[in-house]
């Protein structure tokens, strides 16, 4: 429903409106660009607060016709080049309706090796030998619950998973196969879909062959295309206002790299002494663009070179500009592997920061930047990376040896910025130019733990999320006991009950399971019955012990049926051990594994707020339960 639909929309206050003021509006009803939209009632505990988003004026119509075609309860295709914003629409158009986190907008990556019970369910097994239960998949979760659902690149869909798609777009009735269980669709679900749309000879087309062509008549289809100009450079003042003097340069720069139309069509304040496009990179078709050997250049790394250099700008100091070339050789000449291509690259854009061929060719053959280890950092050349205070990881850093050659200095220097910027890295080279060997010694000097994993054609989900595995007993009484421990002290004196204490140890180290159960659950029951109350935060510490009881009564069962079967207690993979303790991982050999078996790690690549779900485990019907605990965790993946 369209407020004042005669008027322009217009947008302010981060959400986008038109005369219609908050003060007209319950607080159960939200106008989005001059759409009104049912608001879903937050908790006390949820935040409403909008993405970072600038709306300008291309955004604000998509997202009006987003919003429409939500409004008339639409399945929603965007399609548009990457970086336009696609699921970026999406997440801001969630969150400012009350749909803030799983399970109120559920997000799946799509590919080719997707299977449909992941979007259906499954049954899974259980801490108790021999018992397994139905685990719905996030489309039945979302169906069901009347939550929104994101399927991102619609178009890698294999036919199995459109086949499920098609009844639910056509009967708003979800078939799960095998269970014979039809769903009917609940008030408040949104599907909603990307596509990706490649450029070629100046245009964009479609994927052809793609079995999401079966779905196109179903869709509300919003087409999406990159910022002109004067939209770009509109993002850039509202996120970035520290770097208002620089932005037609950094504009200019971003726009010769591309190679886009727009430069002709829509940069009209490009510099008029620039070179043309087609001069900077070779003349062959596969060359023009962005010449970036495997991916284009988008927004995202506009946003990110930005990013870098917003931090500490100053436009009175003489090194700035020798900052931002080196920022902008990290962002958008790293990944090329021509020597030739790459010292072309960062000739273009010294040619705009003033910067000499001479010192361009300097930085691209022979700069390798100093490397200084304090007590308190270790700084390489200009970035400086804080050291962890532990004497175990001294001792060991004596023992390491590195070779600081110039390649391998200057790769450090990389390593140590995006470790600071919390950016996830991929390092690609020939075996043996020290990939693994940097990111250890890195590790090593600034005492992080870095867990490594190898992967190859049988890596497996269960490698890096985890599993149910056959394990013993004392696997899972072990975080039983020190979570009963950590609820005993809160609750009850230590000092006064010392014998006790000291007899659930002597339980725990004789492997008397039984009879370390029945301690725990006196305890439990009786901590339940009359001495919470007591305390002041007794409506916590109750909820606390009432989720202990239920722990141990499942252990119990557990306990009792092993007798005669094997344990099994889902066990957690290096990488959700990794985000829960913030801890750094490598992933060596990632081109080895399988499309699927990556797909997991979708999720977490979206920043610092990217999240783990464990289907195996049964997560997906509640919010996301790992998550980045520790601001530290960071990524390496190597091929």
């Amino acid at each position: 429903m369209l407020a004042n639909p005669g008027t322009p929309p217009t947008h302010q206050g981060g959400i986008a409106r038109d005369r219609v003021g908050p003060d007209d509006l319950s607080q159960n009803v939200v106008a989005v660009c001059g759409v009104l939209l049912p608001r879903r009632a937050l908790g006390s505990r949820e935040q409403g607060r909008a993405k970072d988003i600038v709306l300008v004026d291309s955004t604000c119509q998509s997202l009006q016709r987003l919003a429409m075609a939500v409004a008339s309860q639409k399945a929603v295709l965007l399609e548009g080049p990457i970086g336009c914003g696609k699921t970026a629409l999406v997440e801001y158009l969630a969150e400012v309706t009350g749909h803030l986190k799983p399970p109120e907008i559920l997000k799946v990556q799509l590919g080719d090796q997707t299977d449909s019970k992941m979007l259906l369910g499954m049954y899974r097994c259980t801490d108790v030998p021999g018992k397994f239960v139905w685990q719905p998949g996030t489309l039945t979760q979302a169906v069901a619950s009347g939550h929104w659902i994101l399927l991102e690149d619609i178009d890698h869909a294999p036919l199995d998973v459109i086949s499920v798609l098609i009844p639910l777009m056509e009967n708003k009735k979800l078939v799960i196969p095998g269970r014979g269980d039809c769903i009917e669709v609940a008030p408040g679900f949104q599907f909603f879909a990307t596509r990706r749309l490649l450029s070629s000879g100046g245009g964009l087309y479609r994927p052809q062959n793609s079995h999401a062509a079966l779905l196109d008549k179903h869709w509300a289809r919003i087409q999406l295309t990159s910022m002109s100009q004067e939209e770009l450079k509109e993002v850039m003042l509202k996120r970035y206002p520290n770097l208002s003097i620089v932005i037609d340069r950094l504009l200019d720069i971003f726009c010769q790299l591309t190679g886009d139309k727009r430069e002709s069509e829509n940069f009209s304040s490009c510099s008029k002494g620039s070179h043309p496009t087609v001069d900077m990179f070779p003349t062959k078709m596969e060359d023009r663009g962005a010449g970036l050997e495997g991916r284009g250049l988008s927004l995202r790394d506009l946003l990110k070179w930005c990013e870098r250099i917003a931090n500490n700008f100053d436009s009175t100091s003489s090194s700035t500009a020798l900052n931002v070339f080196q920022e902008a050789l990290d962002c958008f000449a790293a990944m090329l592997s021509n020597p030739e291509r790459r010292q072309r690259t960062a000739e273009i854009i010294g040619s705009k920061l003033n910067i000499s061929k001479e010192k361009a060719e300097h930085f691209c053959k022979m700069y390798k930047p100093a490397i200084r280890l304090s007590e308190m950092e270790v700084a390489v050349g200009r970035a400086a990376v804080a050291r962890k205070q532990n004497e175990a990881i001294r001792l060991y850093v004596e023992k390491q040896t590195f070779a600081a050659t110039r390649p391998s200095s200057v790769l450090l220097e990389q390593l140590s910025v995006c470790v600071n910027k919390g950016e996830p890295i991929l390092l690609v080279g020939e075996t043996g130019t020290g990939k693994t060997s940097t990111v250890q010694y890195l590790a090593g000097i600034t005492g992080h733990r870095l867990r490594v994993v190898n992967m190859n054609q049988q890596s497996d989900t269960a490698d890096l999320l985890g599993g149910y595995k056959p394990v013993d007993h004392k696997l899972i009484l072990l975080p039983l006991r020190e979570a009963f421990e950590d609820l005993f002290s809160q609750t009850f004196s230590r000092k006064q009950n010392l014998t006790f204490l000291g007899h659930v140890n002597t339980c725990f180290k004789a492997k008397r399971w039984p009879d370390l159960l029945k301690l725990m659950n006196h305890v439990c029951r009786s901590a339940i019955s009359k001495e919470v109350s007591k305390k002041e935060n007794a409506v916590l510490l109750k909820e606390q012990w009432e989720a202990l009881a239920l722990r141990l009564s499942q252990a119990q069962q557990q306990i009792k049926v092993s007798e005669s079967a094997l344990v099994f207690a889902f066990v957690e993979g290096t990488l959700a051990q990794a985000v829960k303790k913030g801890e750094w991982i490598l992933l060596d050999e990632i081109n080895l594994a399988a499309a699927e078996t990556l797909e997991c790690l979708s999720g977490l690549l979206e920043g610092t707020a990217g999240s783990l779900v464990l289907l195996d485990r049964g997560d997906t019907g509640r919010s996301c339960t790992l998550r980045h605990r520790v601001p530290e965790i960071k990524w390496w993946n190597l091929t």
